[in-house]
Order: C-alpha cells, then sequence, then structure tokens
C-alpha cells in the first residue's frame, strides 16, 4: 500500500519514470474537477477510472477485499473514506474468487496493522496481496465521492498474475 497527497505525485519517481503511473496522474490532474459519477476508459494501458459516491459504513457493515490481476488507486474527491489494510496472508476468504471481476471477499480480522483516512486530495494504492477495506466512517464525515482507476498490474509491475496459474 501506497498512501500520498495527490498534488505532490510528481515527486516520487515510481510514478514519473512509469508511462501507466504517469499517464494516470496526468489524465486526473485533466479531468479530475468535471468527473461525474460512472466509469471513464483510459486511453492507455488498459486502465479504468469509476467514480462514485457513497455513505460511509461502520466497520461492522464494510467488507475486507483484494484483487488479484489489478491495482487500485483510490482517490479522495469530497469528504473523507477510511481503508483498512492487511496483507491477504493473513486474511480468511469469505466465499469464492470471482476471476470474471477480480475481485475476492475475505472475513474482517479482529485488528489490522493499517488504517487510512482517506482525506479530500488523498490517495491510497492498493496492489494485489493488499485486503483492504473501503468505505470506513471517518470522523466528521458522512459521505464520499471518490474514484478508483484500476490498472491491470502486468501493466506496471514484473510479477507473476493468477491468469498464469489459471485462476
Amino acid at each position: 500500500m501506497i498512501v500520498g497527497e495527490f498534488k505532490a505525485w510528481r515527486n516520487l519517481p515510481l510514478f514519473t519514470d512509469h508511462p501507466i503511473w504517469t499517464g494516470v496522474f496526468e489524465w486526473l490532474e485533466k479531468n479530475m474537477g468535471t468527473l461525474k459519477n460512472g466509469e471513464y476508459p483510459l486511453p492507455f494501458g488498459d486502465c479504468l477510472v469509476r467514480v462514485m459516491t457513497y455513505d460511509l459504513k461502520s466497520r461492522e457493515n464494510a467488507r475486507f477485499e483484494s484483487h488479484i490481476n489489478t491495482i487500485d488507486l483510490q482517490m479522495t474527491i469530497t469528504g473523507a473514506e477510511g481503508i483498512e489494510w492487511m496483507p491477504v496472508s493473513n486474511l480468511t476468504p469469505s466465499g469464492d474468487y470471482k476471476p470474471e471481476k477480480d475481485f475476492q471477499f475475505y472475513d474482517t480480522p479482529e485488528t489490522v496493522p493499517a488504517k487510512v483516512d482517506n482525506m479530500q486530495g488523498n490517495y491510497c494504492i492498493l496492489f494485489p496481496g493488499d485486503g483492504h477495506m473501503p468505505q470506513l466512517s471517518v470522523t466528521g464525515f458522512t459521505f464520499t465521492k471518490k474514484l478508483v482507476v484500476k490498472i491491470p498490474a502486468k501493466a506496471v509491475l514484473n510479477i507473476k498474475l493468477a491468469d498464469d496459474h489459471g485462476l
């Protein structure tokens, strides 16, 4: 998991040295102020931006999830959102992996090693192996408008993905 402030993305070589990351952040700079709820395919790297608005939840009403083939860049546009993090190796799957949606739910653990309060203008990047529980309440906020950029992991990482293992 990587957490940062959107306005400072150009200070990180991870993003400025890779054309997909640079493309994503530059597209967001150009378009973020006009995005309405919905999906926006990006013109490179098979990336997709989803914009959504929803009410925040208590921990008891949210769920842990992960993705095997995609990286999530989750950024708060308005409001705030809590996101808990736990390595998937420490989580117990709940139900079957859904390959068509690259999605796995998990039982909620009693405690977690990290939680981010993703405030307006901040982002959280979640890689394959990063279990995460978004949609969590943050003191003083009742909803969030956020975007999630779905980035194919194979486009930016040199890793063997689930598709390579027949999942």
